[in-house]
């Protein structure tokens, strides 16, 4: 299954050919909306006695959840741990295969 993010703009750019800049920002955004919350609006009404607004704020595995109605947050990190790409403060843990000729006795 092919995953899309949808720009600002409304253009739909399939995941896997996002920019690494484009990606590392977008997956920096929602981890943003986590922590800071994701104001989601809904509104309707044809009438001015029949207008209504309504405003809710999401956080944490809400904002994930936000997002994965598409598929595309863990498209997205699918597409970044392919990549390699490391974001602020993430390391990567390795075992280094030793040589039994390169140990110290």
């Amino acid at each position: 299954m092919k995953y899309y993010w949808t720009t600002a703009t409304g253009k739909r750019i399939p995941i896997s050919e996002l920019k690494d800049s484009h990606l590392i920002n977008i997956i920096n955004m929602i981890d943003k909306y986590k922590e800071e919350g994701l104001i989601i609006s809904s509104s309707g009404g044809f009438d001015p006695d029949e207008f209504w607004y309504d405003e809710e704020v999401l956080y944490g595995q809400d904002v994930i959840d936000f997002f994965d109605r598409y598929g595309s947050y863990k498209a997205l990190i699918k597409e970044k741990k392919k990549r390699k790409i490391l974001l602020k403060g993430e390391t990567i843990w390795r075992r280094k295969k030793i040589q039994k000729s390169t140990l110290v006795k």
